[in-house]
This record gives C-alpha cells, sequence and structure tokens, in this order.
C-alpha cells in the first residue's frame, strides 16, 4: 500500500507545493462559497488540474452548480455532491419516478406530529387531521435524493408535487431553486429562492445559492448585499 503524506499549502500557491503526482479524490466542502467569481474559476481550475482523468470532486451543496461551469459531471451519486471529469458512474435507478408517498408512512416516535384540528361549528363531523411531520420530511427528502442523483428534471417534478400537495415552505422553494439551478432555468431559480427568502428571511443556503447566481449573472451589487447579509446572520447564530 502506498504510503500517505500530508502537505500544507496554498490552493493558490505554485503546482510545485502539491507535487507532481495527481490525487484521486478531492474534498472540497464550503470553501468556494467565500470565493468571488474569479477566484472561484482559479480555484477550479487548480482543482481540475491537480485531480487524475477518473477523479473525484466533492463540494458542498452550495456549490453544486460551480463545478459545471468548468466541465465536470455529475456522478449521480446519492446524497452526495460528486464530479467526474469523464462519464458519470450510474447510480441504481429506483422502483420508482417519482417517490413521493401517498400512503400514511411509519411515524418516528422522536418527531413530533401535529395535534389534529377541530372543526368550529360543526357538531356532528369528523375533526379535520393535519399532515403529519413525518409525511412533509420524507417527500422533502425524496426531492433531495432524487436531486443528488442528478436527475433535476424528474426532482423539479416531485418538487412541484410536494408544493401541490402540502403547500409551500422556504425548504421546499429552496430545494426546487436548486434543481431549476442545475438545470440552467436562471430565472425561474432566482424567483424560488426569493420565495424561500421571503418565507425565511435567514435561509443561508438560499442566500448562498441566490448570491451565486446573481454574481453568474453580472448582478455584483445584488450578490454582495446577499452576502453581507449571509455574514450578519451568521454573526447573529455565532457561527
Amino acid at each position: 500500500m502506498k504510503q500517505v503524506r500530508f502537505r500544507v499549502g496554498n490552493l493558490f500557491g505554485t503546482r510545485a507545493i502539491f507535487g507532481q503526482e495527481v490525487y484521486d479524490i478531492v474534498l472540497c466542502r464550503n470553501l468556494l462559497i467565500y470565493f468571488n467569481r474569479e477566484l472561484q474559476d482559479r480555484a477550479l481550475t487548480r482543482l481540475k488540474d491537480l485531480l487524475a482523468t477518473d477523479g473525484l470532486l466533492l463540494v458542498g451543496p452550495a456549490e453544486a452548480a460551480l463545478p459545471r461551469l468548468h466541465g465536470f459531471i455529475s456522478a449521480e451519486w446519492p446524497l452526495a455532491f460528486a464530479f467526474l471529469e469523464s462519464e458519470p458512474i450510474k447510480a441504481a435507478a429506483p422502483t420508482t419516478a417519482i417517490p413521493v408517498r401517498t400512503s400514511t408512512p411509519k411515524l418516528n416516535k422522536s418527531k413530533p406530529v401535529l395535534r389534529p384540528r377541530l372543526t368550529v361549528g360543526k357538531e356532528n363531523s369528523a375533526p379535520a387531521l393535519a399532515k403529519p411531520v413525518d409525511q412533509v420530511s420524507e417527500s422533502l427528502v425524496a426531492v433531495e435524493r432524487i436531486a443528488n442523483a442528478g436527475r433535476v428534471k424528474e426532482a423539479q417534478e416531485v418538487a412541484l408535487a410536494h408544493l401541490e400537495k402540502f403547500g409551500p415552505s422556504a425548504q421546499i422553494f429552496y430545494l426546487l431553486g436548486l434543481v431549476q439551478d442545475a438545470d440552467g432555468a436562471a430565472s425561474k431559480a432566482a424567483q424560488s429562492y426569493r420565495k424561500a427568502l421571503y418565507l425565511a428571511p435567514n435561509h443561508r443556503e438560499a442566500l448562498v445559492h441566490l448570491a451565486l447566481l446573481l454574481r453568474k449573472q453580472g448582478d455584483h451589487s445584488g450578490a454582495e448585499a446577499l452576502a453581507d447579509r449571509l455574514v450578519r446572520v451568521q454573526k447573529r447564530s455565532g457561527t
């Protein structure tokens, strides 16, 4: 087995810092979001140079749109934002096209269930039950799972089905914006991110993605305003 070597270096330093060899896997989670567009381009160019031909680049969910701009291809691995320079390794297809659950799911005892909502003024009518929290959560997880697998068209269909069934929420608008962004529908993605922020003004992922999208569209002032807003949110939360 080859020896493991550790090096400390600046990503923007000389190539010699990293040695002459190339790397099979590069983990680069939540680094690119702190750079402006020029530095993002420089970083991805360097990371591409460091990777082997069949190497794997892993980034954070807020950075998933960036590698595609430099020719990377989604590896289509569930629950991972992984990218290859060559053809992706195909993940096993699920047995159902749109895995949004319509039947009553098994309840997780660790999560609360909304209490029944009583109907006022109708003595003989049965109480109207609210949707179980687990059912909403599992539907959101289904959208994420399909999006992580790189099936953006299908993910959009599932997200819209979730909206119709459960109504609006910041998380579903964020996920919808994410897959619209990955599909190249920038204007629709921006609208979805803004809806997420309307419902949850401190939604960090929506702030990051909308800032990246605005910067890509040339709206640098709008992107900087969102970046400043994100900094304030992080300071208030102590992160």
